[in-house]
């Protein structure tokens, strides 16, 4: 056994009693830190799962498994972890290459994460990114709702980040890409592991 990170799906409706939770936690997948990302209903999971437990979660199609060795580079899995990513998450993965290593790729992730925390209080916890119309990867920031607008740039002040790269054509994956860079290098901490 060994820690790991998963991503899963979030579930619940984050009103007591039905919390907001990973999506397979009832079959065992709960680590020592469980972080959602906020209203975008992904949970990014910090767990030491027995290999029995292990076997149930991958099975399900919409869990993502990192290696339990995050600093070998990506390599050429690199487009299909993209693709698995965007897809199951709806998360921007246009700048993942095979040059990343896990690790980054995993901070980078989480820093989105950190965002739409943030972000899911001034959208009063509607979910930002949905695959509906004006509400994709690809949407640029002049279709997106004046509630929309404003939300990010508050979020952006709030997190002490720099906006002022925002055009009206620039697209919502360029968005959470940049700001999520802005985290830079500042630790994560996964329950006493810092990433």
């Amino acid at each position: 056994m060994a820690f790991r990170l998963y991503m899963t799906p979030m579930e619940g409706t984050g009103v007591y009693p039905d919390g907001l939770r990973p999506k397979y936690k009832d079959e065992g997948l709960l680590g020592v830190a469980n972080i959602g990302f906020g209203s975008q209903r992904v949970f990014m999971v910090w767990a030491d799962l027995a290999p029995a437990t292990e076997a149930t979660i991958l099975a399900h199609a919409d869990v993502f498994a990192f290696p339990v060795d995050l600093s070998p580079q990506i390599g050429g899995a690199a487009a299909s972890m993209a693709s698995t990513i965007e897809t199951l998450y709806l998360l921007p993965t246009h700048w993942l290459t095979g040059a990343d290593t896990y690790l980054q790729a995993a901070r980078t992730l989480l820093a989105m994460g950190f965002f739409f925390q943030r972000l899911q209080f001034y959208l009063n916890f509607a979910v930002p990114i949905d695959g509906s119309s004006n509400k994709t990867l690809n949407t640029q920031f002049n279709q997106l709702s004046v509630e929309a607008q404003n939300a990010i740039r508050s979020t952006a002040g709030d997190l002490g980040y720099d906006a002022a790269f925002i055009q009206n054509n620039t697209q919502v994956r360029a968005l959470v890409k940049n700001f999520a860079d802005q985290w830079g290098n500042r630790p994560i901490d996964l329950s006493g592991v810092t990433i």
